[in-house]
């Protein structure tokens, strides 16, 4: 039988292993994120970079737009954010027409 990879103390991404723990679904490990929320991961995800933070960084930074034209468009400033069922980021902006 393989022996166990021992990943605590190690850095995957944002997240630090912490404990290797046993559940009904096999062996996961408890991470800690640099965000201070904790996680749960395989092994063969952490090791191939499937998960690299507890969701927290999963957008990236939303870019200010303010000023920029876009046609006869010029962004006045950054309105709402939703996210999409579909887990997508929607992002509004006020505009002027420079008609």
């Amino acid at each position: 039988m393989a022996k166990a990879l021992d990943l605590t103390g190690q850095r995957f991404g944002h997240l630090v292993a912490i404990e290797r723990v046993h559940t009904d679904k096999g062996v996961l490990w408890k991470c800690r994120c640099d965000c201070g929320n904790e996680t749960f991961a395989k092994t063969s995800v952490l090791r191939s970079g499937g998960k690299k933070s507890c969701g927290c960084k999963r957008f990236s930074p939303i870019k200010d737009l303010t000023g920029k034209k876009f046609g006869k468009l010029t962004v006045l400033k950054q309105g709402d954010v939703h996210i999409t069922s579909g887990g997508h980021r929607q992002i509004m902006y006020i505009c002027r027409c420079d008609c």
